[in-house]
């Protein structure tokens, strides 16, 4: 393979699939052109017009391809990939096809098959010796990192006595290899893309940059960084300002917004958060930047904004206050500073009124507790006070519940559930309640659930609907079904299969959260631009009006986390750096009720919050600080520190009992009615 092939090759691998929605190729269409809409070409080597299709396959801007014989524009063939499927016209020296899309969802994290002497060549990001000369080894690395799009593993004795893993940030485009084996992920992560800001440049921590194709727009550039899981920023830069055509940066932070009259910018939202600090520890191992800051927040706070960073260490014992910024998590090892790591952001620890549920890292779910009507899901109405599987369960992704039933968002981004099912909050078309999972009636695209007494909600990546008799897909799109006072219908309805609230106010959310006090009912949504909205006609809706009505809730700017039990509502407001992170609540909190939020301040630092209770003053919010302590406030009975808790990450409360998710993976439970003292934290055995 010649040098100029393999930059071609290595421009094409920037774009892999970034649609949710699932699609295939049609069948070639010989002595066809699908003219239009070009924004690649290359010349094909093998003179195979299966090289071409393979390219648009895998590239998630492609929606049809040519191939021209050789001869006629090129020695070689020629390959032209365009942004639309275009008709069909004659061509005697073309072949060429399309993409076909349904709306079946594919598993986020799914591999593909393993492909058998082949190398998916460009943007490597780490190299590893597999001691057990396994090739499993390295596909199930690239599984299990986020970041993590395609993979190579090269034979012993190439590279290193050893075999060697590769894992690259985009999915690329394979080529043959003797020495090798590889595969890709079927489908792009879960991760949301701000809007494109005009005029601005979000300079800094640059790792990759392409010329773009005459004509390219900034969308290409953007859709560059969703499709690369090292990348957090990209900028666009208007063609004749650093060459003939339009450029594409990729950064793998976030960055700062400064002005650029040239460039049109975006950010990726982060898709994990930082562990707990942990003191006399280090996490060494494949270091890739090393700085000089003041304060290991500051360390801390340059691994979380750097999407390439998964674990950092500081030490001021070391010359001009060492931090470490790591590509992989590591070993915990005995050391004079302090070090954190990366977790999953998604929620897999769920309290309901008297049962809690738990996403093992097998996909498997546990549940335990009270079981009346089947929302432990093992099959029967038997109580168990020790984790019982739900059904056959083996893909979940992340899990809520409801007072009375439970709900988990599969691989596939589908929705199941089981449990209670009177208002028909299971969704399946029914109500009858349901001691076993029960696939919920068109819901898809489904990135984090809510769910109360009598109705559940799902938010949506994306979805189509109806915005002022204009048909249109929106992100953030939320789907709600049981007894829900839905904006558009003004009244309570009760048994209706899935629905989408249909309000220009209510697209771009980020995450939900619900109550249901007295069959009244809201939701609440933070947004991509950081406020707070709630729909309801509770006090929740920021008023006291009995109409259904949307609200923006004063106070709050940068939401990062939120909760609702019946009556009360919470949010964590972003802080300079997560100790600054003020935890801010509204409704009827001891005694009174306030329609704007006040900051609780004894939970300052608050990474993420859960609250409980129906009644006041029974409720408590419960947080887990930024430094892996769980903090409560009572209302009106007190603050209070729970010992025995340290490096949790995740918080879940049920009426007298909460319970926590450790860094390492371990659940502790505790009892804390109102009044009482927390008992001693215990492990539970799964």
């Amino acid at each position: 393979m010649n040098s100029q092939l393999r930059f071609l090759l290595l421009l094409i691998s920037v774009i892999l699939p970034c649609y949710t929605i699932a699609s295939s190729m049609s069948a070639v269409e010989e002595d066809k052109d699908r003219f239009g809409g070009e924004y690649r070409s290359f010349a094909v080597e093998l003179n195979d017009l299966n090289v071409c299709k393979a390219a648009c396959e895998n590239d998630g801007i492609c929606r049809s391809w040519t191939y021209v014989d050789p001869g006629v524009q090129h020695t070689n063939g020629m390959c032209w990939l365009k942004k639309s499927e275009n008709t069909p016209a004659p061509c005697a020296q073309c072949s060429s096809g399309y993409k076909v899309v349904t709306n079946v969802n594919v598993a986020s994290n799914s591999m593909s098959d393993t492909e058998i002497d082949m190398d998916r060549y460009g943007r490597e990001y780490l190299n590893f010796a597999v001691e057990q000369n396994d090739q499993s080894v390295c596909s199930a690395a690239c599984k299990n990192d986020k970041r993590c799009r395609s993979w190579t593993y090269v034979d012993p004795g190439v590279q290193h006595t050893n075999g060697m893993c590769w894992l690259k940030s985009s999915t690329n485009f394979n080529q043959p290899c003797a020495s090798c084996t590889s595969g890709y992920k079927s489908a792009p992560t879960n991760e949301h893309m701000g809007s494109e800001e005009p005029d601005t440049d979000r300079f800094g921590n640059e790792y990759y940059n392409v010329a773009l194709s005459t004509g390219d727009q900034a969308s290409v550039c953007k859709a560059m960084c969703q499709e690369d899981g090292l990348c957090g920023a990209w900028t666009y830069v208007d063609a004749g300002v650093q060459g003939a055509t339009p450029r594409c940066w990729l950064k793998s932070s976030g960055n700062a917004p400064t002005n650029c009259n040239v460039c049109t910018s975006g950010v990726k939202e982060k898709t994990l958060a930082l562990s707990p600090v942990a003191s006399n520890q280090q996490r060494v191992g494949h270091t890739y930047k090393t700085l000089s800051v003041t304060s290991e927040l500051a360390c801390m706070q340059q691994c979380e904004d750097d999407n390439k960073c998964m674990s950092w260490n500081y030490d001021s014992a070391l010359t001009s206050n060492s931090c470490e910024l790591n590509v992989t998590i590591n070993d915990a090892t005995a050391g004079t500073g302090t070090s954190g790591f990366k977790v999953k952001k998604d929620t897999i620890l769920a309290a309901g009124l008297a049962h809690t549920c738990f996403v093992q890292s097998s996909g498997a779910v546990k549940c335990w507790g009270t079981n009346t009507y089947g929302q432990l899901g093992d099959g029967t109405v038997n109580d168990s006070s020790m984790p019982v599987s739900t059904g056959s369960l083996s893909n979940a992704a992340q899990i809520t519940a409801g007072n009375n039933h439970s709900c988990a968002i599969l691989a596939d981004r589908s929705v199941q559930c089981w449990g209670r099912n009177d208002h028909k909050q299971l969704g399946n078309g029914s109500s009858t309640d349901s001691s076993t999972p029960v696939s919920t009636n068109s819901v898809a695209n489904a990135i984090q659930l809510a769910a109360t007494d009598n109705f559940t909600c799902a938010l949506q990546d994306s979805a189509e609907i109806t915005l002022n008799n204009v048909v249109s897909t929106e992100r953030g799109v939320i789907k709600c079904w049981g007894s829900f006072p839905i904006l558009n219908n003004r009244n309570s309805w009760s048994g209706s299969d899935p629905q989408n609230i249909v309000s220009t106010e209510l697209v771009g959310v980020k995450q939900i959260a619900v109550g249901n006090p007295l069959g009244a009912g809201h939701v609440c949504a933070a947004m991509h631009t950081g406020e707070v909205k709630c729909l309801g006609k509770t006090i929740l809706s920021g008023s006291r009006s009995l109409k259904n009505e949307i609200s923006t809730i004063s106070g709050i700017s940068n939401a990062v986390d939120l909760v609702s039990s019946d009556v009360v509502a919470c949010a964590i407001d972003a802080g300079s750096t997560p100790s600054e992170n003020k935890l801010k609540c509204w409704g009827f909190i001891d005694g009174a009720q306030h329609l704007t939020p006040i900051e609780f301040a004894y939970l300052k630092g608050a990474q993420r919050v859960a609250i409980t209770g129906e009644n006041e003053p029974t409720s408590r919010v419960c947080a887990v600080m930024y430094d892996g302590a769980v903090k409560c406030s009572a209302y009106g009975d007190g603050d209070y520190t729970v010992s025995g808790i340290a490096d949790a990450i995740q918080i879940t409360n049920a009426d007298g009992k909460s319970c926590a998710l450790i860094a390492n993976g371990e659940v502790k439970c505790w009892s804390d009615a109102a009044g009482s003292t927390p008992t001693t934290p215990l492990n539970v055995s799964f």
